[in-house]
């Protein structure tokens, strides 16, 4: 609604702005315009536009284009919320009881179906609303245990490292946690592809291309390993040296 309401005010302050820039600058704005053939009945405006049109029309560009990658991220996410929104506010989930801002059982139990119903091949819903229930009992009775977030939540089940431990619940966080809203993830790794592939790594096998490619991605979590415990382990797992 911001952008639509004001669209000619933004380009109007933009231009401005850049022409005052520019003139601080000692910049020319118009440069030598080219001379384009024109069609019979064509006049010399209608062949090219002038600076200032130019950047009109790129500003205009740029935010319907902004206006409309906005607009589908937003019914993406509304999407999410239809169907895993017991999950986002998981503190109210998994409140023991009722209160006035709660939906009911039975309410809750449509979005657990309506979940599994979706991801069938993923989860049950039947088994994911039993869950839920199991999961509040045994937060209500431990009392030093705080759930504020779907991650902390998955945290708390892994702690158990039993895999049959709410194992739709499980699996309905991790679908909600990496699910795409956007396409960025996926463009973001073929553009550390293309930093990976060097002239050096020609011949590396798909395997190692791959560890490579995931290496430079999470690079922020590379960086927080001890290499050297990770080579002694790696030498002492794979040490060939034969005691006389």
């Amino acid at each position: 609604m911001y952008f639509n309401k004001n669209r000619e005010a933004i380009c109007n302050e933009s231009l401005s702005v850049a022409l005052e820039l520019c003139e601080n600058c000692d910049v020319m704005v118009e440069l030598r315009t080219r001379i384009k053939k024109r069609m019979p009945g064509e006049t010399a405006t209608g062949v090219g536009l002038s600076a200032k049109q130019e950047t009109v029309r790129l500003i205009k560009g740029t935010i319907d284009r902004l206006h409309t990658e906005m607009k589908q991220r937003s019914t993406r996410l509304e999407d999410l919320d239809n169907k895993f929104g017991f999950l986002l506010d998981v503190g109210q989930t998994l409140k023991k009881g009722k209160s006035s801002g709660l939906l009911d059982d039975e309410r809750m139990k449509e979005n657990y179906l309506h979940v599994g119903e979706f991801y069938s091949s993923d989860l049950d819903g039947n088994e994911l609303y039993e869950e839920i229930l199991d999961c509040r009992m045994l937060l209500a009775s431990r009392t030093d245990v705080q759930i504020s977030t779907p991650e902390k939540l998955i945290q708390f089940i892994i702690q158990y490292g039993v895999e049959n431990v709410f194992p739709n619940l499980r699996v309905a966080i991790q679908l909600m946690l990496t699910v795409a809203i956007s396409i960025a993830s996926c463009e973001r790794s073929f553009s550390k592809l293309k930093l990976t592939i060097a002239y050096l790594r020609t011949s590396v096998g798909q395997g190692r291309l791959n560890a490579l490619a995931f290496l430079s991605i999470e690079r922020e979590e590379v960086e927080l390993i001890n290499f050297d415990d990770v080579t002694d382990n790696f030498a002492s797992a794979k040490s060939r040296t034969v005691q006389i």
